[in-house]
């Protein structure tokens, strides 16, 4: 007996039932997370203002010294990792500090822009939910669902959301038979009723009857054929003249 759920249990449940995942439908989030990299990238130009910025007090500064540390990166690591040494001094420690903090931040925060716009562009690249499987989830998810709060607004923008395995684009023989075909429906009290089929099926189905529909065309294009060139044939056996022998 199966273990009765409701809540997110239930609403899990009845989302991963379909053999197809075609009702693995999810918000996208499109305007919170191009927020997100808007937030990134402005992180990101303010450090790089800040590196242009010491850049360019480096490129001002008289010390020679302090010129060969910009100009050797061993050199301001070895000053940053010693610099509570009473050898080291302490501007130069100090200088060397913040421009290694500095760049450490660069890099955690270029890594973080570049993962998260490459996640971006990969869900930008998944497809919305056609109307069958949006108008089968929207009737589940506003009539059966018992989930409260926040999550009733989840449909509300058919544009944000996104299916993780979208019903793949059909012709029109593939929609007659969907229409036709026989479905368990799922019962419910309340009375809503949404049918489940394997999309496997239906694929089965429509490349048994084309096969068939191609046969028939081809056998009916040789038979017409072979009765066009059969009188061909006769009459021009039957054409040729009698001509009798000469006598002597």
């Amino acid at each position: 007996m199966a273990t009765p759920k409701i809540g997110y249990a239930e609403a899990a449940n009845w989302m991963a039932r379909d053999v197809d995942n075609e009702t693995l439908i999810y918000r996208r989030f499109d305007e919170l997370a191009t927020r997100n990299l808007l937030y990134l990238l402005s992180e990101l130009l303010s450090l790089e203002h800040q590196l242009n910025e010491l850049d360019r007090e480096d490129a001002d500064d008289e010390d020679m010294d302090w010129q060969m540390v910009v100009c050797d990166w061993e050199k301001l690591g070895e000053i940053v990792h010693a610099s509570n040494a009473s050898t080291v001094d302490e501007m130069k420690a100090s200088k060397a500090k913040t421009r290694a903090e500095l760049i450490e931040k660069l890099r955690q925060k270029l890594e973080e822009y570049y993962r998260t716009l490459l996640q971006q562009s990969e869900i930008a690249k998944l497809k919305r939910p056609n109307n069958r499987v949006l108008s089968a989830f929207k009737a589940w998810f506003t009539g059966v669902s018992e989930l409260s709060g926040r999550e009733t607004e989840i449909l509300n923008d058919a544009n944000d959301l996104v299916a993780l395995n979208p019903a793949q684009e059909t012709d029109y023989l593939s929609e007659f038979l969907r229409r036709k075909w026989p479905i368990k429906a799922d019962a419910r009290e309340n009375g809503v009723r949404i049918g489940r089929y394997e999309e496997h099926s239906i694929s089965i189905a429509v490349a048994v009857i084309s096969t068939l529909i191609a046969a028939i065309l081809l056998i009916g294009s040789i038979f017409i054929s072979s009765r066009t060139t059969l009188p061909s044939l006769v009459s021009s056996h039957s054409s040729h003249p009698y001509s009798p022998s000469a006598s002597g």
